[in-house]
């Protein structure tokens, strides 16, 4: 019943607290009723446009002092002041009324009786439902350790009343051996021993303004323990949303003056737009001095976001949306005809490995015939330049996906031939954090609905950075390509990452502990599922060996190789032609046949 309650919407958890004051109320004035004429049975009929009266006049006093607008498992006794100065004001009101209406004596009595014995339950009530609330709320039964016990913590102590605080950690010396209330305070240096001893549970970091390089450093304080972890800050603020760049942990340079050089007063076209990658290119592209933003996506809802999103550039950059699939010839054909677009952002493509699995024939035309229309846009108007957004999982393509991606790097490669005009290029990374569908998300939504949290395979890792790093090494690499070659630019994504860790990472940052045989109490499991058809256990960012370093750290250059023209065109004219046949098992038998070419 209290769960039911709990998960109720803010405006009907309001109405409900309305309706027990509006009880309340009534039974304060009965009460007082009974009190002064000393006997249970009356005439309640004596008193109907008083009822009447005290039934709604409070309302108005307790809405001005936020007495609905408080979250009552998170109250303490400050809320008993704005109690008492809410039921001031109205006994206020009250006293006016009987000075204006001329009443008598009694009545004048009888509503200090109902204010007292009102006030004294409007209190009561509340601060009961904060003590029935809090202790059904897991997350605020946990033992807490505050890391920080400075002013700001001092400042900001009613964020952390609801929480069960066991002991404070700071390593300045003048607190340190100090209390805080009941709680003393402790050096970092015993935080291991304090979260065996006293049973931690959650940590809260209560430190100032930290940058995120400095919340990582707290984080991997606590790493090798199960607790979760919050800043207060994102307490103070009700922001419960994850920081994906809270997981992970590198520094990057940006190269933005050079940029600007090359962007400024161009025509750029990004294809998918409105998609993770997309919509993340237009608006750190939206930042330099282009001339027009050309914005190109099947998805109306996706097109829709990004325009939106675009809007507070509105008056700095022209933006050109269009709502059109490039599998389309003759609409990407007009759209060049009748626009001076100078450059080519192609990050449209579909991606999730398993969908796509059982979806060949839409892989395949979505995947690589739209890459082929670009190409052949390009050297009909003689764009000056095409990235292609590409995956690691191109590089020795096990599932159908990669396959396509793989096919589709080809045709960028290969567009080289009788080329003088543009320069193609090609970016391969790996998985990017928060994309849409990516395996962050679908852990966040795990651990929303209780767990568990599924990984395939205790020992599948994977590359992962940032949208916004992916994209800024993307347009970094700009920089870098050339009309002589078709570069392939491989970003630098750290360390592979374990996606068992990520997932324990993830489940600790949202607030909750991971249980297993050793946590028993924990809030969230784990379960291995086991490895999807195509999926390996890890993935590979170059096909052929010693990467070619340039001027940026982040950014090399792949040095491969691609199949001979005449070789590649047959397999393209046999893919083509079993799309056009609609022949699913063509296109499989394809995939296997030409696997020692496009490896």
């Amino acid at each position: 019943m209290i769960q039911e309650i709990l998960a109720l919407s803010r405006l009907k958890k309001q109405i409900i607290l309305f309706f027990l004051d509006f009880l309340l109320s009534n039974l304060a004035f009965l009460i007082s009723i009974i009190v002064l004429e000393g006997r249970i049975k009356i005439n309640i009929f004596e008193y109907d446009y008083l009822f009447l009266i005290i039934t709604f006049t409070f309302f108005p006093f307790f809405l001005f002092f936020g007495l609905y607008s408080r979250i009552l498992r998170y109250i303490e006794l400050d809320i008993i002041y704005n109690v008492i100065k809410a039921i001031f004001l109205y006994f206020c009101f009250l006293g006016i009324f009987i000075l204006v209406s001329k009443s008598n004596y009694f009545l004048f009595l009888l509503f200090l009786f109902y204010i007292a014995i009102f006030s004294i339950m409007i209190s009561s009530s509340r601060l009961i439902l904060s003590k029935i609330l809090s202790k059904n709320t897991n997350q605020f039964s946990k033992n807490v350790l505050i890391y920080g016990a400075d002013q700001y913590t001092l400042n900001n102590m009613n964020f952390l009343k609801r929480y069960k605080i066991v002991c404070f950690v700071d390593d300045n010396p003048l607190i340190v051996n100090r209390y805080i209330g009941n709680f003393k305070v402790f050096k970092s240096t015993e935080i291991d021993k304090l979260i065996l001893a006293e049973d931690i549970s959650k940590v809260i970091i209560s430190i100032e303004s930290l940058s995120i390089t400095e919340k990582r450093y707290y984080i991997s304080i606590f790493s090798k323990h199960n607790v979760s972890i919050e800043f207060l800050e994102n307490i103070i603020s009700s922001n419960s949303k994850l920081d994906y760049s809270l997981l992970l942990n590198r520094k990057i340079d940006w190269d933005n003056q050079n940029l600007n050089n090359l962007f400024r007063d161009k025509n750029i076209l990004v294809t998918g737009a409105g998609g993770s990658i997309g919509s993340q290119l237009c608006m750190q592209l939206a930042e330099y001095n282009i001339n027009t933003l050309f914005l190109v996506d099947f998805s109306e809802y996706n097109l829709f976001k990004i325009v939106e999103r675009l809007k507070k550039f509105q008056n700095e950059l022209n933006i050109s949306f269009r709502l059109m699939n490039i599998l389309d010839h003759q609409s990407l054909d007009s759209l060049f005809q009748n626009n001076k677009i100078e450059y080519i952002f192609h990050a449209a493509a579909y991606k999730h490995v398993s969908l796509l699995n059982s979806n060949i024939l839409e892989a395949a035309k979505n995947n690589i015939i739209s890459t082929l229309n670009l190409r052949d846009v390009c050297k009909k108007y003689k764009i000056d330049n095409l990235v292609y957004v590409s995956t690691d999982k191109a590089v020795r393509p096990s599932n159908f996906m990669g396959f396509t991606k793989r096919i589709s790097e080809i045709i960028i490669q290969s567009a080289i031939y009788n080329n003088k005009h543009t320069n193609f290029s090609i970016v391969r990374f790996g998985n990017v954090l928060g994309s849409n569908g990516s395996v962050v998300q679908t852990f966040e939504e795990q651990v929303l609905r209780g767990g568990p949290v599924t990984v395939t395979h205790p020992n599948v890792n994977r590359y992962f950075m940032t949208v916004n790093e992916a994209v800024g090494l993307m347009l970094q690499s700009s920089l870098f390509s050339l009309k002589e070659n078709v570069e392939v630019f491989v970003l630098d994504m750290g360390k592979p990452i374990f996606i068992k860790s990520l997932a324990e990472q993830i489940i600790k940052l949202m607030g909750k502990n991971i249980k297993s045989k050793k946590y028993p109490n924990g809030d969230i499991s784990l379960k291995f599922i086991g490895l999807f058809p195509g999926e390996k256990l890890s993935e590979e960012l170059l096909i052929g060996n010693n990467p070619i370093k340039t001027s940026h750290n982040d950014i090399f250059k792949a040095n491969e190789t691609f199949p001979e023209k005449k070789d590649f065109d047959i397999l393209i004219n046999k893919i083509l032609d079993n799309i056009n046949k609609v022949n699913l098992r063509g296109l499989q038998i394809l995939r296997d046949e030409y696997k020692n070419i496009i490896d």
